[in-house]
């Protein structure tokens, strides 16, 4: 197990659901999916998305913030 596997094994504490509009649409997607997406990423992605997390450390809030942000940005690009 890597370590963004071991990361996202211990982190969220808590499942969220992400609520968002784009496009005057609604969008909503649990924080499991998106963990899932990161780990289905590139080696390459993965490393800088770890990269980011060293410096969240354990801030839940964060974490859910940063995964949130990624929800929006998976949407706007798919």
């Amino acid at each position: 197990m890597n370590n963004i596997q071991t990361f996202f094994k211990f982190h969220p504490v808590e499942k969220q659901r992400y609520t968002f509009e784009i496009d005057n649409k609604l969008h909503m997607i649990d924080s499991d999916f998106m963990i899932g997406v990161i780990l289905s990423s590139s080696q390459e992605e993965q490393e800088e998305v770890m990269s980011m997390l060293h410096h969240i450390k354990n801030d839940q809030q964060t974490i859910h913030d940063m995964l949130k942000h990624f929800a929006v940005l998976y949407v706007k690009y798919q």
